[in-house]
């Protein structure tokens, strides 16, 4: 019971850190100029700091969660969050979110929530060794460095949906290793700064967070939450699948049918809600380059002819 009420705790901390922070990072209109010094300016904005502050108390429910109860139970009640996150946004940001966006959201939440409970994975060991660390490095590393040279190379909707998607896969392998460093902290205390895995968690922790603050800064939160929702459990199982030897639950045809529903489900919400933020973005910047127009004649208005406005002639 208690793990579900701090599962549910943390999924509202992620979803009011996500609508505070994706208000003020996609404020920032220097596309060019992101990475730690968006970090740096955005961390000069009160509502940015606060929606800091409720990642790390989302964080710590989300911690407190994993040490009461299974990952099974946890996990499907923290994406519920984007349930809260998109309307929150849409509201705040002035616009009306679309009927189709809510159901689309909910068939998200749903569809990963049965892939969860009935993909779960079984037994297992708390962590890898270091040559399954090495091989995940080996084939997580460039699929990292490409989906980023492509975010960097795009913009609007895409270029959301990539930071996203790279941002959900860093997420999803930090998450064996919080698994690993809490274990190390359990047995050892602070003779588990004397092992990699905590300072392998620090850096790929921080740099997902920079890059989730790219992906906010990119587009509408209906763009880049979809994508890092889905994309953060499914390489966190394949992780628990492949390294540490846990296995599928899924018994019978009947399961299989159902994973591979909910896979479909997830699929397909993720893309009509990535539409649907490419259609509002589209829409923002008509909106915007009509308003820019209409207001040209009136900063010429009254000019004298052949006369600059910074005319310093005698």
């Amino acid at each position: 019971m208690w793990a579900v009420l701090l599962a549910f705790g943390a999924a509202i901390g992620y979803a009011a850190a996500s609508v505070l922070q994706h208000r003020e990072a996609e404020a920032d209109q220097e596309l060019h100029d992101g990475g730690v010094r968006l970090v740096f300016r955005l961390a000069h904005r009160p509502l940015w700091l606060a929606g800091l502050g409720c990642d790390g108390l989302a964080y710590v429910c989300q911690a407190l969660a994993l040490g009461l109860g299974a990952l099974l139970v946890v996990q499907p009640v923290i994406t519920s969050g984007i349930l809260f996150a998109l309307p929150a946004s849409a509201w705040w940001a002035g616009r009306r979110l679309a009927r189709g966006d809510y159901a689309w959201a909910a068939v998200l939440a749903v569809g990963l929530t049965v892939f969860l409970t009935f993909a779960g994975t079984e037994g297992g060991k708390d962590d890898a060794g270091t040559s399954a660390w090495l091989w995940c490095a080996a084939i997580a590393g460039p699929v990292l460095i490409a989906a980023f040279l492509a975010a960097t190379r795009s913009a609007g909707t895409r270029r959301a949906v990539l930071f996203a998607f790279t941002c959900g896969t860093l997420f999803g392998i930090t998450a064996a290793l919080t698994k690993a460093s809490v274990v190390l902290l359990g047995d050892h205390g602070f003779g588990a700064l004397a092992h990699w895995q905590p300072y392998a968690l620090a850096i790929m922790g921080a740099l997902g967070f920079v890059l989730n603050q790219r992906a906010f800064q990119a587009g509408s939160l209906t763009a880049s939450l979809p994508t890092l929702t889905v994309v953060e459990p499914l390489v966190a199982a394949l992780v628990g699948i492949t390294m540490l030897d846990e296995s599928v639950s899924a018994h019978g045809i009947g399961d299989w049918v159902a994973i591979g529903l909910a896979a479909v489900a997830m699929i397909a919400s993720t893309v009509q809600l990535s539409r649907s933020a490419a259609r509002f973005d589209e829409i923002h910047e008509h909106e915007l380059a009509d308003v820019l127009t209409r207001d040209a004649p009136e900063r010429t208005e009254g000019r004298e002819p052949g006369r600059a406005d910074d005319d310093t002639s005698e």
